[in-house]
């Protein structure tokens, strides 16, 4: 197993299991399977025992220890400062990125220093210093790394006629998005060219065999050279319109249509189409997502 940190700034440092590691990641690490709740009950009068209501996922703390070496003590100070700087809590939050023993399958963490490294110098040699690397993610949710992207082509028109340069596509405005995860997952949506009145709708099956489908439709005229970007997940809905001009609207919510819905991609497959009133052909549909866990072991 190996954990990377990517800092804010860009710093990348590697924890290996490698023995000729400047830093080594040792035994021990907590906060990876693990994840904290709170329960919501309740409890009328004289009641025996509690109602329970719901539950929420509480902050990830995640906490590993390092063996940090160097040559010498003053390059074992210098990696240490490093190591320093680029976990300081003030900077801002970075990404854990952890490494499963297979080597390949990796998982992402967007976390923040919960203190500066802990370093003991009774713990110190002249060329060795065990190091405690404490972290909270507030977004407690592990996800799939890299992101993976799906693109729709120019999806297809469903009104006809219309004038050109509308055309009708050869590619299909449908897509199977698998969230190999056990949590629905948030979506970068992105439409880059000629269309008019977008909508984007997911479905997928519930545990009841129905089939839910939820969609996010628009009222807009877009002209080649336009992109309409949307993310989804609560607490995170946003919608952005960048004209042909390199201007972007300052208020893209107006072209939604009543009662949408900013869908998430629920744990399996999830079917996403694409469809317009009319549609160019050099217009394409990307959405950007990450499988999304509640832990991993």
């Amino acid at each position: 197993m190996k954990f990377t940190w990517y800092s804010p700034a860009g710093v990348e440092i590697d924890f290996t299991t490698d023995d000729t590691a400047t830093y080594k990641l040792l035994l021990g690490y907590d906060g990876i399977s693990k994840i904290p709740c709170t329960h919501e009950t309740q409890q009328a009068p004289y009641q025996d025992g509690l109602d329970w209501q719901g539950a929420h996922i509480d902050p990830r703390e995640v906490s590993f220890d390092v063996l940090v070496s160097a040559p010498d003590l003053e390059n074992l100070r210098v990696a240490i400062r490093n190591l320093t700087m680029a976990l300081n809590p003030l900077a801002g939050p970075g990404w854990l990125v952890v490494t499963m023993e297979d080597g390949i399958t990796e998982y992402s963490l967007k976390c923040i220093g919960n203190n500066t490294p802990s370093v003991n110098p009774r713990n110190r040699t002249g060329t060795k210093q065990y190091v405690t690397i404490d972290l909270i993610a507030f977004n407690p949710f592990f996800y799939s790394y890299p992101s993976e992207s799906t693109y729709f082509g120019a999806g297809t028109p469903v009104v006809f006629p219309f004038a050109m340069p509308w055309t009708f596509p050869v590619s299909t405005p449908t897509q199977n998005i698998t969230n190999a995860g056990d949590v629905p997952a948030e979506a970068t949506i992105i439409v880059s060219g000629a269309i008019t009145n977008p909508t984007i709708t997911r479905s997928y099956t519930d545990n009841y065999g129905v089939t839910v489908s939820e969609s996010l439709a628009f009222t807009l005229t877009m002209t080649a050279g336009e992109v309409l970007t949307i993310t989804t997940g609560f607490g995170k809905n946003t919608i952005t319109l960048l004209h042909d001009t390199g201007v972007y609207d300052t208020n893209p919510f107006q072209y939604l249509n009543a009662n949408p819905k900013f869908w998430s991609l629920m744990p399996g497959d999830n079917l996403v189409s694409v469809t317009s009133s009319a549609i160019s052909t050099g217009t394409s549909t990307g959405i950007e997502h990450a499988s999304k866990y509640s832990g991993i072991a």
